[in-house]
């Protein structure tokens, strides 16, 4: 009866916990991904960057996570509000199925980015083969001009893949 009593108990609190839990931000906005793909380096580094354009008209840009994959041993250093990039231009993808139908991505998503640094936020060290995801849901470019959200890559001689799950409004 004790064990019953447990399984129970167990079972209802893990109920409750997915009733109060935050709704998904692709069921409260349009989801997007953004990619470099994977990049072959050779004793070089790579970023990728979120960032607003220089002008209006902006949107809200929400970030949710990132995965960021390195074949071999890397550092990934997570900055904001640098020098805007200028090259290499990528592009977002919606998900499927989305709430609000489709809209036109107005934020600018830079594969091989260029930006200066900004403020460091953090780095991590990112093991041989390691995809690692990153929590980005502290991420928000609200709409100004040049605000950035940059992921680089130090120097390495393998392959690495940064891809970006962001919503925007």
């Amino acid at each position: 009866m004790k064990k019953l009593f447990l399984v129970f108990a167990l079972g209802t609190l893990s109920f409750a916990q997915q009733l109060v839990s935050p709704v998904p931000p692709c069921q409260q906005m349009n989801c997007y991904t953004a990619t470099t793909g994977n990049v072959s380096l050779s004793t070089a580094g790579t970023a990728a960057t979120l960032q607003q354009p220089t002008a209006a008209p902006f949107q809200q840009l929400y970030g949710v996570k990132a995965s960021v994959y390195c074949s071999v041993a890397c550092v990934v250093t997570r900055s904001k509000n640098g020098t805007a990039a200028t090259t290499t231009a990528g592009s977002f993808v919606q998900s499927p199925l989305q709430p609000f139908g489709t809209i036109a991505a107005l934020a600018l998503f830079y594969s091989a980015s260029n930006a200066g640094s900004g403020t460091t936020i953090d780095i991590q060290n990112v093991q041989a083969g390691e995809t690692r995801i990153l929590d980005l849901s502290d991420v928000f470019l609200g709409p100004s001009a040049n605000a950035s959200y940059t992921l680089s890559i130090g120097s390495i001689t393998g392959t690495v893949n940064i891809t970006f799950y962001v919503g925007l409004k």
